[in-house]
């Protein structure tokens, strides 16, 4: 689940939390990061975004879906961080 947010002094930010099933069976969500955006475009979000997941140690190809808050950055059919995820798992 992605958001992109600007904090007091209008820095755009990328917040990502995740769900996930635990060891026990249970639904857990977790706060993975809040990384600063140099520029808060769909090619700087998705490149954030991978590279921030990697750097935890988490495989991408072990995740299912991709969450937003519904802004055009991220669910633009052409250019939305979820059409250039897709084109990057696609080609794999």
């Amino acid at each position: 689940m992605c958001v992109e947010v600007a904090d007091y002094r209008s820095i755009k930010h990328l917040a990502v939390c995740s769900q996930y099933i635990a060891q026990s069976g249970d639904i857990q969500t977790a706060f993975l990061f809040d990384k600063e955006l140099p520029k808060a475009n769909a090619e700087t979000i998705t490149t954030t975004l991978l590279s921030s997941v990697e750097e935890l140690g988490l495989h991408t190809k072990d995740m299912s879906l991709f969450g937003s808050d519904g802004a055009a950055v991220f669910i633009g059919k052409r250019n939305g961080v979820g059409a250039k995820l897709t084109e990057v798992y696609s080609s794999n």
